[in-house]
């Protein structure tokens, strides 16, 4: 699963004498960061500039507004939105409830989803259709909020965490389901070898923030 998702690099990847630890998951890092450093700034949006806290915050409260639409663990949750820091703080939201978040952003124009059927909800940002059947859930906003984070509990490493898809030979799409251990190996990976890149945008969000680095988006950048 991993290996589908980078590309494959010029030269083989270097070996090491001793094994590496095991990569930490994304959101034990993020609720770390959101505990021991809240007022850091986490996403430098065009100017507009988010903490850690206030990012969790508004992951909670993304948590909060999926889960009385109904989502349980397991479940899947579309997101329609464009990129920003609301987006972030909606995929941290949705790893929250033990869902798994599929972007259906401006790349896919009929906000269509490959199974329907396997979609609990959708979280629709400003300005985006609702993809066909499904309950929305307006995006949260990211706002001034207390450096006190609120307790969330964290998903198991083996649940899913981001579902994509790419058309095969048969022009059918085909599902690639990434847990949140992969995402951590994934990181980890693109942070130690300079010959790998980061292409999903949940990636090139959370590869920033892992490293205890600012993500900084592009104003006007679909």
């Amino acid at each position: 699963m991993t290996a589908a998702l980078l590309p494959a690099p010029t030269a083989p990847l270097p070996t090491s004498a001793s094994p590496r630890p095991r990569p930490e998951p994304v959101l034990r890092v993020l609720a770390r960061r959101a505990a021991e450093t809240p007022d850091r700034v986490a996403v430098d949006d065009g100017g507009y500039l988010a903490t850690y806290a206030e990012l969790w915050h508004a992951a909670a409260r993304t948590r909060r507004d999926l889960v009385e639409a109904g989502v349980e663990p397991g479940d899947v949750v579309a997101i329609a939105a464009g990129r920003g820091t609301a987006l972030v703080a909606a995929i941290v939201g949705v790893w929250l409830a033990g869902a798994a978040c599929l972007p259906v952003g401006p790349a896919h124009l009929d906000h269509s989803v490959p199974d329907p059927d396997e979609v609990r909800a959708a979280l629709v940002g400003p300005g985006f259709p609702v993809p066909d059947g499904l309950p929305a859930v307006p995006l949260v906003e990211v706002v001034a909020a207390p450096t006190e984070p609120p307790w969330a509990a964290i998903p198991d490493g083996a649940a899913v965490a981001f579902l994509s898809w790419v058309f095969g030979t048969s022009g059918r799409p085909v599902t690639l389901r990434l847990s949140h251990d992969d995402l951590a190996i994934l990181l980890d990976r693109c942070a130690t070898d300079p010959r790998l890149t980061a292409g999903p945008v949940v990636l090139e969000f959370f590869l920033p923030l892992v490293l205890g680095d600012r993500l900084k988006l592009a104003p006007g950048r679909p």
